[in-house]
C-alpha cells in the first residue's frame, strides 16, 4: 500500500484506546481473538462523550478523481479516512483497523464490486456503504441486496452525507454492544455459559489434535442463597462480583479462561495444563476466593460464605465431549480431595 495513503495512527491511537477502554469497558478475552465490548450506557450522553474522544476510521476504496477528492474532504471532517484505489489484500487487511468501508462503483465494474461486498469474508464484521456517480435504481437495488448498509449518489449534499455515514457508524456500534452483551454475564462481567461452551469446544478440539492436557476447575460459592434471602439481592450480587474478581485474578496466561457457569458456580479452563499445574492454580484460587469473600461479607452480617473448589485434568481422545468434561469437573466439587475455603466467620475468629 503506498506510503502516502497510510493512516495517521500516531495522532488518534491514544484516543481510540482511551475511548474504548474508559467508556465501553473493554475486556480482552483469551487468545486475544475475542473482545467483550460491555456497554456502560445507552444514553445520548454516552454517545456524545464517545464522539469527543473517538474518531472512526473509514476505508475509502475509489478511483482518484474530483468526485473522490470531494468525498474524502467531506468525510475527513468527522472521521479518519484511508483512501486506496483497490481493496487491500488479506495480508494488508489484517493490519488495518477500520470501522466502515465505503466503496465507489462504476457502471462498468459494479457487478465485480457487488460480488466482493456479498462474498468477501473480510467484510463480515465491517459495514459497507456504496457510493456512485450513477443514480440508477437498478444499481442501488443490487447494492442493498448484496448487503451494503446504504447507497449514496454522488455528488451528495455534505450535511446529508455526513449524517448518513454517522448513522451507519452508530448503528454498528450498538450492534457490537448488543453482540457483546449476549456473551457476557450481566452481574459478573465474565463470559457466560453460552460463550464458555463455544470456547471449550474449540480448546477441546485443539487438545485432541495435539494430544495435550486440558484442565477444568470449578468453584461453587456456598451461602449466597441464604445471604440473598436475609440481606437482599443487591448484597448477594456484590459478593458474587467480588468472587468473580477473585477468580479473574487467577488467570495469568492469555489462554486461560473463566466464566460464570450457572447460579453461584464458576468454571476455569486451563489449556495445556497438567495436574501439577492445575494444583498451582487451585492454590491461587483458594487464596483469592478466601480474601474476596471475607472482604465482601464481613462476619457481622450473620451469613458466612465459603467456596468449594474442584477440578479435572484430562488428555482427551478423539470423540471426547465437552459435556462429559464439565460434568466430571463439577463432580469433583463434592469429592474427598476438593478444597474448601474457611467461612468468613472462621476467618474472623482466627484473626
Amino acid at each position: 500500500m503506498p506510503a502516502a495513503t497510510a493512516p495517521r495512527r500516531t495522532r488518534t491511537c491514544w484516543r481510540r484506546w482511551f475511548s474504548r477502554a474508559f467508556y465501553t469497558g473493554i475486556k480482552l478475552a483469551p487468545r486475544a481473538a475475542d473482545v467483550f465490548l460491555v456497554a456502560v450506557s445507552q444514553t445520548p450522553e454516552y454517545e456524545f462523550m464517545q464522539s469527543l474522544y473517538y474518531r472512526s476510521t473509514i476505508l475509502l476504496v475509489a478511483q482518484a478523481d474530483e468526485h473522490t477528492t470531494l468525498l474524502k474532504e467531506q468525510l475527513e471532517k468527522d472521521c479518519e479516512v484511508l483512501h486506496v484505489q483497490a481493496l487491500p489484500t488479506r495480508e494488508e487487511w489484517s493490519h488495518l483497523e477500520n470501522d466502515l468501508l465505503i466503496m465507489r462503483i462504476d457502471k462498468e465494474s459494479y457487478m465485480a464490486h457487488l460480488s466482493t461486498v456479498e462474498h468477501d469474508m473480510r467484510l463480515e464484521d465491517i459495514p459497507s456503504i456504496v457510493v456512485s456517480i450513477n443514480k440508477s435504481k437498478l444499481i442501488e437495488t443490487h447494492c442493498l441486496k448484496a448487503g451494503s448498509r446504504d447507497f449514496i449518489a454522488l455528488p451528495a449534499d455534505e450535511d446529508i452525507l455526513r449524517a448518513r455515514v454517522q448513522n451507519t457508524l452508530r448503528l454498528q456500534a450498538r450492534l457490537r454492544r448488543l453482540s457483546a452483551l449476549a456473551i457476557v454475564d450481566e452481574t459478573t462481567r465474565l463470559p457466560n455459559k453460552r460463550y464458555f461452551r463455544e470456547y471449550l469446544d474449540r480448546e477441546l478440539g485443539r487438545a485432541v489434535r495435539a494430544q495435550r492436557p486440558i484442565s477444568l476447575l470449578a468453584a461453587d460459592i456456598l451461602g449466597l442463597p441464604e445471604l440473598r434471602t436475609g440481606r437482599g439481592a443487591a448484597v448477594a450480587e456484590r459478593c458474587l462480583q467480588a468472587a468473580a474478581k477473585g477468580v479473574e485474578r487467577c488467570l495469568q496466561r492469555s489462554s486461560d479462561f473463566a466464566c460464570r457457569y450457572v447460579g453461584d458456580k464458576f468454571i476455569l479452563v486451563l489449556p495445556e495444563t497438567d495436574e501439577p499445574g492445575a494444583a498451582v492454580v487451585v492454590g491461587r484460587l483458594y487464596e483469592a476466593l478466601t480474601d474476596a469473600l471475607s472482604d465482601a461479607s464481613p462476619p457481622e452480617s450473620g451469613f458466612p460464605l465459603r467456596a468449594l473448589i474442584g477440578g479435572k485434568t484430562v488428555v482427551p481422545e478423539r470423540g471426547a465431549r465437552a459435556s462429559v468434561l464439565i460434568r466430571a469437573a463439577l463432580e469433583q466439587l463434592h469429592a474427598d480431595d476438593a478444597r474448601e475455603t474457611p467461612s468468613t466467620e472462621e476467618i474472623a475468629a482466627a484473626g
